[in-house]
Formats: structure tokens, C-alpha cells, sequence
């Protein structure tokens, strides 16, 4: 791998990681905005992520696209100069618990936009299904990516999202939430070189 290309890698996934950063802080409410300002993983003290790897749980699920940050964090835990510096697996037992796939029911957020039965969408049913069993009351951070983002009702994603912050978030509703709280991580359009006059743009 030349230089370039584990750089676009790197930077590709330096979102990510300082997404994990930001939420092994034991700080809750406050927005946190990452977006493509944000690559410089060389800011981000070995403690933090010593943090993440202790205290995060992680589940994502996404299809296409939603594989870049996966690629990302795949270049980083393979890179010889590293080490185990940025080691993930699926079950957290080396390094960042990061399951990958983690929520079956739907298939990302683009599949799911439409409303169930249950009143939300089926990302939503999934998710509770999720986190309702007993057994994954140790996950802590839902990610959901979408394919693309095109022609998709974005004010629904957002109300759903809330849905579920109001539920799982610290203070929620859910009888889990007192002593198992989950961060939810809101999830853009990919890039796609349209500038802003994009539907991306319009959309994110």
C-alpha cells in the first residue's frame, strides 16, 4: 500500500475513531458534530483510546457504502507501524468491541425507510429487538449507515432517531436505560463529489 492510499484510509476512518474519542468521555447531552474537518487522528491521546476500548460497545449495521469506515478501520488495526494500537474485533475480545453487521432485521437505514407495523421503522424494531434481549445489555453505541441517502425522508430518520433517544438515552423510558444507556450516532449521506448543489448536500 503506497503512502497515498493508506493516507485516503486513514482518513477515511479518522472519523470513526474520533467518534469513539468523543464518547469514551463520560459526557452526556451535548451535540457532538464529526464531519470531514475532522482527520487528524494523530490529536487523539493513547488514554482515549484506551478508554474506548475499556468502556465501548459497540453495534453497527449497514450495507455498500457503510463499508467504507469498516475499510478504514481495517487499514488502521493492519498497518505493521501501529501495532494493536487500533486492534477491533467483532466480540471485543482483542481490542474496540466493533460488531460489525450487529442488528439483524434490517439492512440499513435506506431499506428501512418506510413505517411498520409497530408505528416506527423497521430499523427502529430492530434496534429494540436488539437491545431488549438481556444478553446485549452491554452495547452501548447503535450506528446505523444508509446506502444512499437519495430521495429518503430525512425528517422521518430524524423523528425516529429520537424515538429511540428517548427511549435507550440516559433518562429514557426503556427499563434498561437507568443502568445501561446507549448512545445513538446520527449518520449522513456519503460523499460523492456533487458539491452543494447535490442532493447529498440538500439531504445531510
Amino acid at each position: 500500500m503506497t503512502p497515498k492510499n493508506l493516507t485516503r484510509q486513514l482518513n477515511i476512518n479518522s472519523m470513526l475513531i474520533i467518534i469513539f474519542f468523543l464518547f469514551s468521555q463520560t459526557v452526556y447531552g451535548a451535540a457532538i458534530i464529526i464531519d470531514h474537518n475532522c482527520t487528524d487522528i494523530g490529536q487523539i491521546p493513547v488514554t482515549r483510546l484506551n478508554e474506548a476500548k475499556n468502556n465501548l460497545h459497540i453495534v453497527y449495521q449497514h450495507t455498500s457504502h457503510g463499508s467504507q469506515l469498516v475499510t478504514g478501520m481495517n487499514a488502521l488495526k493492519n498497518y505493521p507501524a501501529f501495532g494493536t494500537k487500533y486492534e477491533w474485533t467483532d466480540n471485543g475480545l482483542n481490542g474496540l468491541d466493533f460488531d460489525d453487521y450487529g442488528i439483524s432485521g434490517c439492512r440499513d437505514l435506506s431499506q428501512g425507510d418506510s413505517i411498520d407495523s409497530y408505528g416506527v421503522t423497521p430499523w427502529v424494531t430492530a434496534t429494540r429487538n436488539l437491545l431488549n434481549n438481556t444478553s446485549n445489555y452491554h452495547v452501548n453505541i447503535v450506528l446505523w449507515s444508509w446506502c444512499s441517502i437519495n430521495g429518503h425522508n430525512i425528517p422521518r430518520y430524524l423523528d425516529n432517531m429520537e424515538i429511540l433517544i428517548s427511549e435507550y438515552s440516559q433518562g429514557g423510558t426503556s427499563s434498561r436505560a437507568a443502568t445501561h444507556p446507549v448512545k445513538f450516532i446520527f449518520m449522513t449521506g456519503h460523499a460523492q463529489g456533487q458539491g452543494e448543489g447535490g442532493f447529498i448536500y440538500s439531504r445531510s
